[in-house]
């Protein structure tokens, strides 16, 4: 190249060259990064997908294992929930008849 801040016609060609490789490589770039982002968040989903069935799982099994809630009779299972919880379940328990 001439750096005496004069360009010849091969100088043009050779900027002219990269400058249009550089426009490729954006496109493919981009094309890339959008893949990229869409499976980043498909691995994202999933894992918070799993993570939330194993939670609800193991709060599942801890609640079994304190207080053997498959064993016990209706009335036994309704005095078991505090307060939220049973009003909570009561509710829907109504809401469940009348459908």
């Amino acid at each position: 190249m001439n750096f005496e801040g004069k360009t010849s016609k091969s100088d043009r060609q050779v900027i002219y060259k990269n400058v249009s490789v550089r426009k490729l490589k954006t496109k493919t770039s981009e094309k890339s990064f959008i893949w990229t982002n869409v499976t980043l968040h498909i691995i994202l989903f999933l894992m918070a997908t799993t993570a939330g069935y194993l939670h609800c799982f193991h709060v599942s099994n801890l609640h079994e294992n304190d207080l053997f809630f498959s064993h016990l009779s209706n009335l036994e299972r309704e005095l078991t929930f505090r307060t939220e919880m049973g009003f909570y379940y009561s509710y829907f328990k109504q809401v469940k008849l009348f459908v």
